[in-house]
């Protein structure tokens, strides 16, 4: 199955018990860079993962084309 890693929420909802679907929460804020893991932690969809944004997604510092350097769709 081929899918944009962005979806609607109702495509969400009606695929949550895929095992071919994984929804991963990447909440983050700015000014505080823990609260989306402490969002995550206190309520998320049911099997969704946390990936964080500075630590799993983003290039080190110096080491890519910006701060947060994310996949972008061609």
């Amino acid at each position: 199955m081929t899918v944009d890693p962005l979806v609607s929420v109702e495509w969400l909802k009606d695929h949550l018990g895929d095992p071919q679907v994984r929804a991963v929460d990447v909440r983050w804020y700015l000014t505080e860079p823990h609260r989306g893991r402490a969002d995550y932690d206190a309520a998320h969809l049911p099997g969704a993962v946390f990936m964080d944004i500075d630590g799993d997604l983003a290039a080190p510092r110096g080491q890519g084309p910006g701060r947060h350097p994310l996949p972008v769709q061609p």
